[in-house]
């Protein structure tokens, strides 16, 4: 199956190529992050996507779509800044980027 977009984004927060430049750690203990270049993860989710046309908007709608999935959490008042959710937890423990080691 192709990855999801949550999984796309821990994947991207694990890779020290993304990680600060287009993504970032906003709080490790709290498990949040912020897209530092929304555009260029759009486009590069578009590139490995099967629908290569996704705005950066509708990548956001299907990010928020896994708030109730329990892979994302939302983090109110901040734009670009999303909060890990248990599956996105158990999905960094998998990488090998244990938060409790971060």
């Amino acid at each position: 199956r192709e990855p999801k977009n949550w999984e796309f984004l821990i994947r991207l927060l694990v890779n020290p190529l993304a990680n600060p430049k287009i993504i970032r750690w906003e709080d490790k203990e709290q498990a949040t992050f912020r897209l530092v270049h929304p555009e260029v993860i759009t486009q590069l989710w578009n590139a490995r996507s099967t629908k290569p046309n996704v705005t950066y908007k509708n990548f956001a709608r299907g990010l928020r779509y896994h708030y109730t999935t329990g892979a994302l959490v939302s983090v109110s008042e901040r734009q670009f800044v999303y909060g890990c959710g248990p599956k996105a937890l158990e999905f960094l423990d998998k990488l090998g980027g244990n938060m409790a080691v971060l």
